[in-house]
């Protein structure tokens, strides 16, 4: 039986450290000598993960003038997620690698600029659970590498549709792997850090009324549109409503219809992976729950 996208997300992903973490310096500049520009890197055996066509993965589609006047912060927008601080890194580029498959330092300054919109630790910690969060993602991408082209093509042929004008329960009844979503189409009500990154992150910084690019989870790929925000008092408590379309990965549907569990069949292969520092200075990017893994 399919478990609800939300509650799929609720095993931990990190675990918080009992004592103040490493300092991670340095993080803003970039190590001397650094080449700004994008560095081949060779990917693991298997067909290549990146669509003919690359789908931005980390930025959020803006929405016209108009409708960023419409959905100015308030009751039905998102918060802003600028405060005036530098992110903590100026340059994008791989930093550390899992089973083959890179994070980057744009995915991290993401969570960070969307951690800091309701958390107060700082932002040593909140790199490190952003690490974390990605983890399992990266393991599953690394893992079934040749089916993520035609499962990206799927996510975004039901994306065109919806945005074509296709009833979004319709989209959701021929492509989406989430059965068990209580409303025909696919729609959730919840707070922040309920599912899993970065559907989490999308969730709450996608203008409301505004569809989110594809993007890839530890289940899959998605697409959500966020029907409408309600900020709370405390950022932390506040509440989005969505509506979305996975494509799982078949092993995990697979799986999941048997009765298995695969959060836990997940957490296995995460503990089971290589990870690789790419850049002197960031080890302690690296949780201490998984620096036993470091190659």
């Amino acid at each position: 039986m399919m478990i609800p996208l939300l509650l799929l997300a609720s095993f931990p992903l990190f675990q918080e450290p009992s004592e103040k973490p490493e300092r991670l310096k340095p993080l803003v500049p970039a190590p001397e000598g650094f080449d700004s520009k994008p560095k081949k890197v060779t990917p693991p055996p298997g067909p290549q993960i990146e669509p003919k066509e690359p789908v931005q993965l980390t930025t959020v589609e803006q929405p016209s003038p108009q409708k960023e006047l419409a959905f100015a912060e308030g009751p039905q927008g998102a918060r802003s997620l600028t405060d005036g601080r530098p992110l903590p890194f100026l340059e994008d580029r791989p930093l550390l690698r899992v089973d083959g498959i890179t994070i980057t330092a744009a995915e991290l300054n993401d969570l960070v600029a969307y951690y800091r919109t309701f958390r107060s630790s700082s932002d040593d910690l909140m790199l490190q659970q952003a690490v974390a969060a990605l983890l399992p993602s990266k393991v599953l991408a690394a893992r079934f590498a040749d089916q993520l082209p035609a499962m990206l093509q799927s996510c975004e042929q039901a994306r065109t549709e919806a945005l074509g004008g296709t009833p979004f329960e319709q989209v959701v009844t021929t492509y989406s792997s989430d059965s068990k979503a209580p409303t025909p189409d696919g729609r959730y009500t919840f707070g922040r850090e309920r599912a899993v990154q970065p559907f989490d992150r999308f969730a709450f910084v996608t203008p409301a009324g505004e569809t989110s690019p594809s993007f890839l989870t530890v289940y899959g790929y998605h697409f959500l549109q966020v029907m409408s925000y309600d900020l709370a008092e405390k950022p932390a408590d506040d509440q989005t409503e969505v509506r979305h379309v996975l494509i799982m990965y078949p092993e995990l549907a697979s799986r999941d219809a048997k009765g298995e569990d695969i959060r836990k069949w997940i957490k296995a292969r995460v503990k089971e992976a290589k990870i690789e520092v790419l850049e002197a200075g960031m080890h302690n990017l690296v949780p201490a729950a998984h620096r036993s893994q470091v190659q």
